[in-house]
């Protein structure tokens, strides 16, 4: 595609605010994620108090909307778009249609490294005595609980190592979940976290910080859900890392979750007609795992209709 073309084709996306709102109502029904369940409840030990069902009005959503442009000039304090030259350098590099299976699963893993130093910025320190081999000294620690990195199935999966090298302390949750293709709602197949249970030597995990991460923040549902299940089990210090992000899935957060901080390093233009990030670099999940095959030529119908017979209707 030349350049030209993508022009055109961000001019589209920039003017099209109607699909952007409709974009975010959808994503702000994720966090009521139990209705989106697609296996045996009993694999998923569902808390008593979770999910939401938030009642915000097209209204509300219209007038609270941050276009792109005054996410780059004016941002809030909880969205961090991050620039840094060897990142931009790096996230072309994945960006390249050019570029390999192997060499672009190192990219998001050094992108993702980078990110999370940003991210951890404010994670508390104590004291530590230690011997040199010269001398005493006195150095600090990162205090408190464990964090947990929590990334969400499958592309997530991709910046795992990257963010954990930076947190070598870290603890690991797991959410998988995809979108149905037909409304673009989540359906969530697993969810395993450390829970705050005095029989579970984990402690209390309210004051346990979480990083949630995914590659691609689009539409906002798989991320919206996500932080809906981890709140669901108690975290509250949450935090959203992604390699692309555009307006729509940053709104989407920022309205369901006004109290999450995004850190990314790219603010893209917008979404396709699939729900694709535009420019973006394609599906992280099938770059990074070598499955790149075409969505035209996947039966969509045929699989829709057996999670509808092996579930139900998934509402849109």
């Amino acid at each position: 595609m030349e350049v030209n073309e993508v022009l055109q084709i961000t001019d589209v996306l920039d003017t099209n605010i109607e699909h952007a709102y409709d974009t975010v109502a959808r994503a702000l029904q994720a966090t009521d994620w139990p209705r989106f369940l697609i296996t045996e409840k009993e694999e998923i030990r569902i808390p008593k108090k979770a999910g939401r069902v938030l009642d915000v009005s097209r209204e509300e959503i219209q007038a609270r909307y941050l276009s792109r442009e005054q996410l780059l000039n004016d941002p809030p304090a909880g969205f961090h778009l991050i620039h840094h030259p060897m990142i931009n350098h790096k996230l072309t590099l994945a960006r390249s249609r050019e570029t390999g299976e192997a060499e672009f699963e190192r990219l998001i893993n050094e992108i993702s490294l980078a990110l999370s130093v940003y991210a951890t910025e404010d994670l508390e320190e104590e004291p530590v005595q230690i011997a040199t081999p010269i001398c005493g000294a006195v150095g600090t620690q990162i205090a408190g609980m464990k964090p947990t990195i929590v990334p969400i199935w499958r592309a997530g999966e991709g910046m795992k190592p990257g963010i954990r090298s930076w947190l070598t302390n870290s603890r690991v949750g797991n959410v998988g979940l995809y979108r149905n293709h037909k409304t673009l709602l989540p359906i969530i197949y697993y969810a395993k976290m450390l829970r705050g249970l005095k029989k579970i030597a984990y402690g209390d995990v309210k004051k346990r910080a979480a990083y949630v991460c995914d590659p691609m923040l689009a539409t906002g549902v798989s991320a919206v859900a996500t932080i809906e299940i981890l709140k669901s089990f108690g975290y509250r210090k949450i935090k959203f890392i992604s390699i692309l992000s555009v307006p729509q899935g940053v709104n989407a957060i920022l309205m369901a979750h006004p109290d999450i901080e995004i850190y990314t390093a790219a603010l893209d233009v917008g979404l396709d007609e699939r729900g694709y990030i535009v420019p973006g670099l394609g599906d992280a999940g099938k770059r990074l795992n070598g499955t790149d095959w075409d969505d035209e030529e996947f039966d969509w119908e045929e699989w829709d209709a057996l999670v509808e017979y092996v579930d139900g209707p998934v509402e849109s």
